[in-house]
């Protein structure tokens, strides 16, 4: 009896030791900050997140594991210093190499309630989130870190310290990637991209093109509805018009200013902001003013004369459009006045 009475008062005697002993290394502050930045470093958002106190996040989406795992830079040769160490609060100090550049960043903690009332929990606290925003006229087809986001208005929040890449790489527009150092709290960063079309995005123009140009040429009048063409006479029509397609204009894309937008990457949670941003003008395109040719064939009767004729004739018409690509990621071609 005394021996077992012995070994758990030498068992007490360890526990008590210890709790003091783990409290200085692993849950002191540095060492939260540590495992903050080698989650960071291994792409583990979620634990990330779960080691900081900050807003309510109503969007996560620069916060995901895809994001954080494509990260451009994520620290390296860590090392942390504590500066101020109190009962509830501790700052600490972190060295790293980001990229190739070297950032330091200081950490504000607070202490939560111990676990099992014995041992210490540190978060890191953060008053605002740092943001992501893209800027440019096709911005909500951006992507961070090779992840697409959502469309919207509001910025993203992200987690910090990592170096992310912005840029475009889908089927219709594309863009080199831009790279952004994130390193404190509540920054706020605006990248400029400007994204180019692709050959598919012509292609996909061209096609629709001809469609509604086609489409067009099934109106059986001088001047087709909803299409920028028509014919022209002083003389009385008798019956129907015929109207062919001789020649379909090559679509050439080129920016047009007046067509620019500016929106960030996030989202809004307001419908009626979302409902006016399902479709923008893809990079502020539209297709050059180019000649089309259709063929009018039919009868009239002179006004002047009087004399019924048969005629055929040929219509040139400058053709131009909007190039506009919808939230969805399909292409739709609106055909304006040149």
């Amino acid at each position: 009896m005394r021996k077992w009475l012995s070994a758990s008062a030498v068992l007490l005697l360890l526990a008590v030791v210890s709790v003091p002993v783990f409290n200085l290394t692993r849950y002191s502050p540095a060492t939260t900050v540590s495992r903050y930045l080698n989650a960071l470093a291994d792409g583990n958002g979620a634990t990330a997140r779960g080691l900081v106190l900050g807003p309510d996040l109503q969007n996560t989406d620069g916060m995901t594991d895809e994001v954080i795992g494509g990260a451009q830079g994520v620290p390296t040769q860590i090392k942390t210093d504590v500066e101020e160490s109190g009962d509830t609060t501790a700052r600490v100090r972190a060295d790293y190499v980001l990229g190739s550049k070297p950032h330091s960043t200081v950490f504000t903690l607070e202490r939560i309630p111990r676990t099992w009332g014995l041992f210490s929990q540190w978060r890191i606290r953060v008053e605002d989130w740092p943001t992501l925003s893209v800027q440019g006229p096709q911005a909500q087809a951006a992507n961070i870190n090779s992840q697409p986001m959502a469309n919207g208005t509001n910025a993203v929040p992200v987690l910090f310290p990592l170096q992310y890449g912005i840029g475009f790489n889908q089927k219709y527009v594309k863009s080199g990637y831009k790279t952004v150092d994130v390193v404190e709290p509540g920054e706020e960063h605006s990248v400029t991209v400007e994204a180019e079309p692709t050959p598919a995005l012509s292609e996909e123009a061209q096609a629709q093109l001809r469609r509604q140009l086609e489409d067009c040429t099934k109106q059986k009048v001088l001047m087709p509805t909803g299409c920028v063409f028509g014919y022209e006479t002083d003389n009385t029509i008798l019956g129907d018009v015929h109207w062919e397609l001789k020649s379909v204009p090559d679509v050439e894309l080129v920016r047009d200013p007046s067509m620019t937008v500016s929106t960030s990457l996030g989202s809004s949670g307001d419908s009626s902001e979302a409902d006016s941003q399902k479709a923008r003008p893809a990079g502020g395109l539209r297709m050059r003013p180019a000649e089309a040719t259709f063929i009018i064939s039919g009868n009239y009767r002179d006004s002047r004369t009087g004399t019924e004729t048969d005629f055929r004739e040929e219509v040139t018409e400058l053709i131009s459009a909007r190039i506009i690509l919808t939230e969805d990621g399909k292409v739709r071609v609106e055909q304006i006045e040149p």
